[in-house]
Protein backbone atom coordinates (compact mmCIF):
# COMPACT_ATOMS: atom_id res chain seq x y z
CA UNK A 1 0.00 0.00 0.00
CA UNK A 2 2.93 2.37 0.56
CA UNK A 3 6.28 2.86 -1.07
CA UNK A 4 9.42 1.99 0.84
CA UNK A 5 11.56 4.71 2.42
CA UNK A 6 14.23 4.61 -0.28
CA UNK A 7 11.73 4.71 -3.14
CA UNK A 8 9.62 7.43 -1.53
CA UNK A 9 12.47 9.83 -0.76
CA UNK A 10 14.78 9.27 -3.71
CA UNK A 11 15.87 12.56 -5.25
CA UNK A 12 14.39 14.72 -2.49
CA UNK A 13 16.33 17.14 -0.28
CA UNK A 14 17.21 15.77 3.21
CA UNK A 15 14.63 18.01 4.90
CA UNK A 16 11.83 17.07 2.49
CA UNK A 17 12.92 13.42 2.64
CA UNK A 18 12.54 13.48 6.42
CA UNK A 19 9.12 15.13 6.15
CA UNK A 20 7.96 12.51 3.65
CA UNK A 21 8.52 9.56 5.94
CA UNK A 22 5.05 10.02 7.45
CA UNK A 23 5.85 7.77 10.45
CA UNK A 24 2.81 5.94 11.74
CA UNK A 25 0.39 7.65 9.35
CA UNK A 26 -1.87 6.01 6.80
CA UNK A 27 -1.30 8.33 3.86
CA UNK A 28 -4.53 7.34 2.13
CA UNK A 29 -6.47 8.91 4.99
CA UNK A 30 -4.52 12.16 4.58
CA UNK A 31 -5.39 12.15 0.89
CA UNK A 32 -9.05 11.62 1.78
CA UNK A 33 -8.88 14.50 4.28
CA UNK A 34 -7.41 16.70 1.57
CA UNK A 35 -10.24 15.73 -0.79
CA UNK A 36 -12.81 16.62 1.89
CA UNK A 37 -11.24 20.02 2.58
CA UNK A 38 -10.93 20.86 -1.12
CA UNK A 39 -14.58 19.90 -1.52
CA UNK A 40 -15.59 22.24 1.30
CA UNK A 41 -13.57 25.06 -0.24
CA UNK A 42 -15.39 24.41 -3.50
CA UNK A 43 -18.76 24.49 -1.74
CA UNK A 44 -17.94 27.77 -0.01
CA UNK A 45 -16.19 29.85 -2.66
CA UNK A 46 -16.35 27.77 -5.86
CA UNK A 47 -18.71 28.66 -8.71
CA UNK A 48 -20.95 25.84 -9.90
CA UNK A 49 -23.26 28.23 -11.72
CA UNK A 50 -25.99 27.77 -9.10
CA UNK A 51 -25.20 30.66 -6.75
CA UNK A 52 -25.04 34.38 -7.37
CA UNK A 53 -25.61 35.96 -10.78
CA UNK A 54 -23.10 33.86 -12.72
CA UNK A 55 -24.57 30.93 -14.61
CA UNK A 56 -21.28 30.05 -16.35
CA UNK A 57 -19.50 28.25 -13.52
CA UNK A 58 -18.22 24.70 -13.46
CA UNK A 59 -21.50 22.84 -13.61
CA UNK A 60 -20.03 19.62 -12.18
CA UNK A 61 -18.99 21.41 -9.00
CA UNK A 62 -22.41 20.69 -7.49
CA UNK A 63 -20.89 17.42 -6.28
CA UNK A 64 -19.29 19.49 -3.49
CA UNK A 65 -22.67 20.39 -2.02
CA UNK A 66 -23.04 18.60 1.33
CA UNK A 67 -20.85 15.60 0.55
CA UNK A 68 -17.36 16.84 1.58
CA UNK A 69 -18.55 17.67 5.10
CA UNK A 70 -19.97 14.15 5.38
CA UNK A 71 -16.59 12.72 4.32
CA UNK A 72 -14.95 14.97 6.94
CA UNK A 73 -17.24 13.59 9.67
CA UNK A 74 -16.60 9.98 8.65
CA UNK A 75 -12.85 10.61 8.74
CA UNK A 76 -13.21 12.08 12.23
CA UNK A 77 -14.67 8.74 13.26
CA UNK A 78 -11.73 6.89 11.72
CA UNK A 79 -9.40 9.07 13.80
CA UNK A 80 -11.32 8.24 17.00
CA UNK A 81 -10.73 4.53 16.50
CA UNK A 82 -7.09 4.98 15.50
CA UNK A 83 -6.55 6.91 18.74
CA UNK A 84 -8.19 4.11 20.72
CA UNK A 85 -6.20 1.37 18.98
CA UNK A 86 -2.87 3.14 19.42
CA UNK A 87 -3.33 4.15 23.06
CA UNK A 88 -1.04 1.95 25.12
CA UNK A 89 -2.38 3.20 28.46
CA UNK A 90 -5.96 2.00 28.14
CA UNK A 91 -9.54 2.72 27.13
CA UNK A 92 -10.09 5.40 29.77
CA UNK A 93 -6.99 7.29 28.67
CA UNK A 94 -8.11 7.18 25.03
CA UNK A 95 -11.64 8.30 25.94
CA UNK A 96 -10.27 11.38 27.73
CA UNK A 97 -8.10 12.21 24.73
CA UNK A 98 -11.15 12.09 22.45
CA UNK A 99 -13.24 14.11 24.92
CA UNK A 100 -10.61 16.85 25.08
CA UNK A 101 -10.44 16.91 21.29
CA UNK A 102 -14.20 17.27 21.18
CA UNK A 103 -14.09 20.15 23.67
CA UNK A 104 -11.39 21.91 21.64
CA UNK A 105 -13.45 21.56 18.47
CA UNK A 106 -16.49 23.00 20.25
CA UNK A 107 -14.45 25.99 21.38
CA UNK A 108 -12.88 26.46 17.96
CA UNK A 109 -16.31 26.35 16.34
CA UNK A 110 -17.61 29.08 18.65
CA UNK A 111 -14.52 31.20 17.99
CA UNK A 112 -14.90 30.92 14.21
CA UNK A 113 -18.62 31.65 14.57
CA UNK A 114 -17.71 35.03 16.09
CA UNK A 115 -16.19 35.98 12.72
CA UNK A 116 -19.78 36.07 11.39
CA UNK A 117 -19.00 34.59 7.97
CA UNK A 118 -21.70 33.12 5.70
CA UNK A 119 -20.12 29.70 6.36
CA UNK A 120 -21.97 27.06 8.39
CA UNK A 121 -18.96 26.07 10.52
CA UNK A 122 -18.99 22.34 11.30
CA UNK A 123 -16.49 22.29 14.17
CA UNK A 124 -18.84 22.77 17.15
CA UNK A 125 -21.19 20.11 15.83
CA UNK A 126 -18.27 17.78 15.14
CA UNK A 127 -16.96 18.29 18.67
CA UNK A 128 -20.31 17.27 20.13
CA UNK A 129 -20.36 14.24 17.83
CA UNK A 130 -17.03 13.11 19.27
CA UNK A 131 -18.41 13.42 22.79
CA UNK A 132 -21.56 11.40 22.12
CA UNK A 133 -19.73 8.49 20.43
CA UNK A 134 -17.22 7.94 23.26
CA UNK A 135 -19.28 5.07 24.78
CA UNK A 136 -18.89 3.19 21.47
CA UNK A 137 -15.09 3.42 21.32
CA UNK A 138 -14.57 -0.20 22.37
CA UNK A 139 -17.13 -1.70 19.99
CA UNK A 140 -16.16 -3.93 17.09
CA UNK A 141 -16.49 -3.02 13.42
CA UNK A 142 -19.82 -4.81 12.86
CA UNK A 143 -21.46 -3.17 15.86
CA UNK A 144 -20.18 0.25 14.81
CA UNK A 145 -21.40 -0.13 11.22
CA UNK A 146 -24.79 -1.33 12.44
CA UNK A 147 -25.10 1.50 14.97
CA UNK A 148 -23.98 3.99 12.34
CA UNK A 149 -26.68 2.84 9.95
CA UNK A 150 -29.36 3.04 12.63
CA UNK A 151 -28.31 6.55 13.68
CA UNK A 152 -28.00 7.79 10.09
CA UNK A 153 -31.48 6.63 9.10
CA UNK A 154 -33.26 6.76 12.46
CA UNK A 155 -31.68 10.07 13.36
CA UNK A 156 -32.65 11.54 9.99
CA UNK A 157 -36.27 10.51 10.56
CA UNK A 158 -36.24 11.85 14.12
CA UNK A 159 -34.64 15.10 13.01
CA UNK A 160 -37.69 16.08 11.00
CA UNK A 161 -39.82 15.79 14.15
CA UNK A 162 -37.50 17.57 16.58
CA UNK A 163 -35.61 20.00 14.35
CA UNK A 164 -34.64 23.19 16.18
CA UNK A 165 -36.07 21.80 19.45
CA UNK A 166 -33.01 23.09 21.31
CA UNK A 167 -32.65 26.30 19.31
CA UNK A 168 -30.91 29.05 21.25
CA UNK A 169 -29.33 26.73 23.83
CA UNK A 170 -25.54 26.80 23.39
CA UNK A 171 -24.00 23.46 22.40
CA UNK A 172 -27.30 21.61 22.95
CA UNK A 173 -28.72 23.21 19.81
CA UNK A 174 -26.21 21.24 17.74
CA UNK A 175 -28.13 18.06 18.54
CA UNK A 176 -31.18 18.97 16.49
CA UNK A 177 -30.25 22.09 14.54
CA UNK A 178 -27.99 23.54 11.90
CA UNK A 179 -26.63 21.97 8.77
CA UNK A 180 -25.05 19.13 10.77
CA UNK A 181 -27.59 17.92 13.36
CA UNK A 182 -25.77 15.58 15.71
CA UNK A 183 -28.85 13.40 16.15
CA UNK A 184 -28.22 12.10 12.61
CA UNK A 185 -24.66 13.13 11.77
CA UNK A 186 -23.20 11.13 14.65
CA UNK A 187 -23.98 8.17 12.38
CA UNK A 188 -21.22 9.31 10.02
CA UNK A 189 -18.74 9.28 12.91
CA UNK A 190 -19.85 5.79 13.98
CA UNK A 191 -19.39 4.50 10.44
CA UNK A 192 -15.94 6.07 10.41
CA UNK A 193 -15.13 4.36 13.70
CA UNK A 194 -16.09 1.08 12.09
CA UNK A 195 -13.75 1.80 9.16
CA UNK A 196 -10.98 2.48 11.65
CA UNK A 197 -11.36 -1.10 12.95
CA UNK A 198 -10.44 -2.49 9.52
CA UNK A 199 -6.98 -3.33 8.16
CA UNK A 200 -6.61 -0.05 6.34
CA UNK A 201 -3.15 -0.81 4.99
CA UNK A 202 -4.49 -3.78 3.00
CA UNK A 203 -5.49 -3.44 -0.65
CA UNK A 204 -8.45 -5.78 -0.09
CA UNK A 205 -9.87 -3.42 2.54
CA UNK A 206 -9.62 -0.44 0.23
CA UNK A 207 -11.34 -2.40 -2.52
CA UNK A 208 -14.13 -3.46 -0.18
CA UNK A 209 -14.71 0.16 0.85
CA UNK A 210 -14.97 1.15 -2.82
CA UNK A 211 -17.64 -1.39 -3.69
CA UNK A 212 -19.53 -0.90 -0.41
CA UNK A 213 -19.49 2.84 -1.03
CA UNK A 214 -20.73 2.41 -4.58
CA UNK A 215 -23.61 0.23 -3.39
CA UNK A 216 -24.62 2.68 -0.65
CA UNK A 217 -24.37 5.70 -2.99
CA UNK A 218 -26.50 4.00 -5.62
CA UNK A 219 -29.04 2.93 -2.98
CA UNK A 220 -29.37 6.38 -1.40
CA UNK A 221 -29.25 8.54 -4.49
CA UNK A 222 -31.17 5.98 -6.51
CA UNK A 223 -34.02 6.08 -3.99
CA UNK A 224 -34.09 9.85 -4.22
CA UNK A 225 -34.06 9.76 -8.01
CA UNK A 226 -36.93 7.26 -8.11
CA UNK A 227 -38.90 9.56 -5.81
CA UNK A 228 -38.48 12.54 -8.11
CA UNK A 229 -35.13 14.18 -7.33
CA UNK A 230 -32.93 15.05 -10.29
CA UNK A 231 -29.29 16.15 -10.37
CA UNK A 232 -27.91 18.61 -9.41
CA UNK A 233 -30.43 18.34 -6.56
CA UNK A 234 -30.47 22.06 -5.80
CA UNK A 235 -34.15 22.22 -4.91
CA UNK A 236 -36.43 20.02 -2.76
CA UNK A 237 -38.19 17.35 -4.81
CA UNK A 238 -40.27 14.32 -3.91
CA UNK A 239 -41.15 13.27 -0.36
CA UNK A 240 -38.99 14.61 2.50
CA UNK A 241 -37.51 11.19 3.28
CA UNK A 242 -36.09 10.89 -0.24
CA UNK A 243 -34.88 14.47 -0.75
CA UNK A 244 -31.38 14.77 -2.16
CA UNK A 245 -31.06 18.49 -1.59
CA UNK A 246 -27.76 19.18 0.19
CA UNK A 247 -28.15 19.17 4.00
CA UNK A 248 -31.79 18.13 3.79
CA UNK A 249 -30.94 15.38 6.33
CA UNK A 250 -33.21 12.86 4.66
CA UNK A 251 -32.51 9.14 5.01
CA UNK A 252 -31.79 8.96 1.28
CA UNK A 253 -29.26 11.80 1.41
CA UNK A 254 -27.55 10.41 4.51
CA UNK A 255 -27.15 6.93 3.00
CA UNK A 256 -25.97 8.34 -0.34
CA UNK A 257 -23.45 10.63 1.35
CA UNK A 258 -22.15 7.72 3.42
CA UNK A 259 -21.58 5.81 0.21
CA UNK A 260 -19.60 8.73 -1.21
CA UNK A 261 -17.46 8.83 1.95
CA UNK A 262 -16.67 5.11 1.75
CA UNK A 263 -15.90 5.42 -1.94
CA UNK A 264 -13.59 8.42 -1.46
CA UNK A 265 -11.70 6.79 1.41
CA UNK A 266 -11.32 3.51 -0.48
CA UNK A 267 -10.03 5.19 -3.64
CA UNK A 268 -7.62 7.36 -1.64
CA UNK A 269 -6.27 4.32 0.20
CA UNK A 270 -5.60 2.69 -3.17
CA UNK A 271 -3.96 5.75 -4.75
CA UNK A 272 -1.94 7.50 -2.07
CA UNK A 273 1.81 7.04 -1.82
CA UNK A 274 4.31 8.91 0.39
CA UNK A 275 6.20 10.33 -2.59
CA UNK A 276 7.21 13.81 -3.71
CA UNK A 277 4.33 13.88 -6.20
CA UNK A 278 1.76 13.40 -3.46
CA UNK A 279 3.60 15.39 -0.80
CA UNK A 280 1.80 18.78 -1.14
CA UNK A 281 -1.69 17.30 -1.06
CA UNK A 282 -0.78 14.90 1.76
CA UNK A 283 0.68 17.79 3.77
CA UNK A 284 -2.58 19.67 3.12
CA UNK A 285 -4.66 16.75 4.35
CA UNK A 286 -2.46 16.02 7.35
CA UNK A 287 -3.39 19.39 8.88
CA UNK A 288 -7.04 19.51 7.85
CA UNK A 289 -8.20 21.28 11.02
CA UNK A 290 -5.61 24.05 10.60
CA UNK A 291 -6.45 24.43 6.91
CA UNK A 292 -10.20 24.48 7.59
CA UNK A 293 -9.73 27.15 10.25
CA UNK A 294 -7.46 29.20 7.99
CA UNK A 295 -9.98 29.18 5.15
CA UNK A 296 -12.75 30.50 7.39
CA UNK A 297 -10.42 33.30 8.56
CA UNK A 298 -9.54 34.15 4.94
CA UNK A 299 -13.25 34.34 4.05
CA UNK A 300 -13.84 36.64 7.05
CA UNK A 301 -11.01 38.91 5.88
CA UNK A 302 -12.15 38.89 2.24
CA UNK A 303 -15.79 39.62 3.08
CA UNK A 304 -19.10 37.91 2.41
CA UNK A 305 -18.92 38.67 -1.29
CA UNK A 306 -16.39 35.89 -1.85
CA UNK A 307 -19.16 33.46 -0.89
CA UNK A 308 -22.23 35.14 -2.36
CA UNK A 309 -20.52 35.92 -5.67
CA UNK A 310 -18.33 32.84 -6.06
CA UNK A 311 -15.41 32.56 -8.43
CA UNK A 312 -13.41 29.54 -9.44
CA UNK A 313 -10.38 31.79 -9.67
CA UNK A 314 -10.84 32.48 -5.95
CA UNK A 315 -11.40 28.78 -5.30
CA UNK A 316 -8.22 27.76 -7.14
CA UNK A 317 -6.15 30.56 -5.59
CA UNK A 318 -7.34 29.79 -2.06
CA UNK A 319 -6.78 26.05 -2.46
CA UNK A 320 -3.30 26.37 -3.94
CA UNK A 321 -2.23 29.01 -1.43
CA UNK A 322 -3.32 26.92 1.54
CA UNK A 323 -1.72 23.82 0.03
CA UNK A 324 1.56 25.68 -0.48
CA UNK A 325 1.47 26.97 3.10
CA UNK A 326 0.74 23.47 4.42
CA UNK A 327 3.64 22.05 2.39
CA UNK A 328 6.10 24.60 3.77
CA UNK A 329 4.82 24.07 7.31
CA UNK A 330 5.08 20.29 7.02
CA UNK A 331 8.68 20.48 5.85
CA UNK A 332 9.69 23.05 8.46
CA UNK A 333 7.70 22.03 11.53
CA UNK A 334 5.88 18.74 10.91
CA UNK A 335 2.35 18.47 12.29
CA UNK A 336 -0.02 21.37 11.71
CA UNK A 337 -0.29 24.02 14.44
CA UNK A 338 -3.81 23.17 15.59
CA UNK A 339 -3.16 19.44 15.23
CA UNK A 340 -0.09 19.77 17.45
CA UNK A 341 -2.09 21.78 20.01
CA UNK A 342 -4.85 19.17 19.96
CA UNK A 343 -2.39 16.31 20.48
CA UNK A 344 -0.52 18.01 23.31
CA UNK A 345 -3.65 19.19 25.15
CA UNK A 346 -5.48 15.88 24.86
CA UNK A 347 -2.48 13.72 25.76
CA UNK A 348 -1.41 15.79 28.76
CA UNK A 349 -4.95 15.97 30.11
CA UNK A 350 -5.37 12.22 29.73
CA UNK A 351 -1.99 11.62 31.36
CA UNK A 352 -3.00 13.77 34.32
CA UNK A 353 -6.39 12.11 34.77
CA UNK A 354 -5.94 8.51 33.67
CA UNK A 355 -2.26 7.61 33.49
CA UNK A 356 -1.42 4.55 35.59
CA UNK A 357 0.19 5.44 38.89
CA UNK A 358 3.37 3.66 39.89
CA UNK A 359 3.07 2.59 43.54
CA UNK A 360 5.74 3.93 45.85
CA UNK A 361 8.12 1.36 47.27
CA UNK A 362 7.65 0.83 51.00
CA UNK A 363 9.98 2.95 53.05
CA UNK A 364 12.62 1.06 55.01
CA UNK A 365 12.61 1.59 58.73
Amino acid sequence: MTAGPTEATAGASPRIAAAMRWPGRIVGLDLARAAAIIGMLAAHVGDSGHRGNDADGWGWLWVADGRPSAVFAVLAGVTVTLIARADAVGAGHAAIRVAVRGAILIGAGFALGLLDTPIAVILTHLGVMLLVVIPAMRWGARALFAAGGVVLVGGAVAYHSVALAAEGIPVAQTLTGGYYPVIAWAGYVLVGMGIGRLALREVATAGALVWMGAVAAVAGYGLGALAGSTAPWQEPAGPWWASLEAHSTSPAEMVGNTGVALLVIGVCLLLARPTAVFFPVLAFGSMSLSVYTAHVIVIAMAGDQIVWEPSNVSFAALTLSLMAAATVWRVAWGAGPLERLMTIASSRTADALAAPRVPHAPRRR
